[in-house]
């Protein structure tokens, strides 16, 4: 396609250029990492924050979960950890445990072979409790898909497991716990995520609240801390146009006031952009993964506005998708 022919441009101030389909931010990007909302709110925590009424020595880093300092030791600062589903790995309820009720997976068809050393271990488990587990697992009780799923704690058994590969058969004791199918699930996905077919090991897990931080990211000592009564992870999971509010009536005594009022004037200020585009219902913690393509394109003309460049021309590529006529008019305004 030909080039249009120009003589002379004049008047265009400075291009920045917003185009559909720039891909998805990283996996741990949140609205808060795309507006700087979660710098600036890192930044007064660790200026003004305080525990049970004390200064904290915590710099900024310590409330960012993308930094080794803040984030969370037992979910590397993802706030979830893939648990073993039950609901995943059981995938034939109808049948019995050590006759195809985990067959819908390849680790529950390992796990679950009825001539294996697991279904072995459990059944020794089972009776030594006296639990029943023939039937199908829809049927069993509490008590006894408890023992199948999480285990039987530190106690010891004894068992004599009778194996048969091919043209190998014979039997093997040994003395061990039974941890349970997730541990063991879980475990193995592990072992095997770097391998060929890991995703076929990690079929029966699922995402779930990291039960060390309660899903916050964040370190214990970084979550701990207050300001005006009120704990990062709390105020980054609130709507921003609230966040906005409490923020704009938050007061502070004469020491700690002056860092308030000089932090957050810029806070305020992408705060009420982010309002103007419609997007005041999310929150600062929102993943972007969960955005719409019309909220996420929103964030990007954000990050433009208030931004301390002046006199630009915005060029959006399909400039009405993801936009409605209010953020359209506040984007020319």
């Amino acid at each position: 396609q030909r080039a249009p022919v120009l003589d002379a441009v004049s008047g265009l101030t400075p291009v920045v250029s917003l185009r559909q389909g720039q891909g998805r931010p990283g996996p741990r990007a949140t609205v808060g990492t795309l507006t700087q909302i979660d710098r600036d709110l890192r930044l007064l925590w660790s200026r003004i924050g305080a525990v049970a009424g004390e200064a904290t020595t915590l710099t900024a880093a310590h409330f960012s979960a993308n930094h080794a300092l803040g984030a969370c030791a037992d979910c590397a600062g993802a706030g979830v950890q893939l648990r073993c589903d039950p609901s995943l790995l059981i995938s034939h309820p109808e049948r019995p445990l050590a006759d195809g009720a985990m067959a819908g997976s390849k680790p529950g068809a390992f796990f679950g072979e009825s001539a294996g050393q697991y279904i072995a271990t459990l059944r020794v488990a089972a009776d030594a409790l006296g639990l029943d587990l023939s039937g199908p697992a829809s049927g069993l009780s509490p008590e006894a898909m408890r023992l199948a799923l999480f285990g039987a704690g530190d106690e010891i058994f004894d068992v004599t497991w009778s194996y048969a590969r091919g043209q190998r058969s014979g039997t093997h004791s040994f003395r061990g716990p039974w941890v349970g199918l997730c541990a063991l699930v879980e475990t193995e996905s592990k072992i095997r995520a770097k391998r060929k077919r890991a995703a076929e090991w990690s079929a029966p897990l699922a995402p779930t609240a990291c039960p060390g931080c309660a899903g916050e990211r964040l370190t214990w000592e970084a979550r701990r801390v207050t300001v005006a009564g009120r704990r990062l992870p709390e105020v980054a999971a609130e709507p921003l146009d609230r966040l906005a509010r409490s923020l704009a009536e938050m007061a502070l005594g004469p020491a700690r006031q002056p860092v308030l009022d000089a932090i957050r004037p810029g806070l305020l200020r992408r705060l009420a952009t982010l309002a103007d585009l419609g997007l005041g219902h999310l929150t600062a913690s929102r993943p972007s993964a969960s955005l719409s393509r019309g909220e996420l394109q929103r964030l990007r003309l954000a990050g433009v506005l208030v931004s301390d460049l002046r006199q630009l021309t915005l060029v959006l590529d399909e400039p009405g998708a993801g936009l409605d006529p209010t953020s359209l008019a506040h984007v020319a305004g």
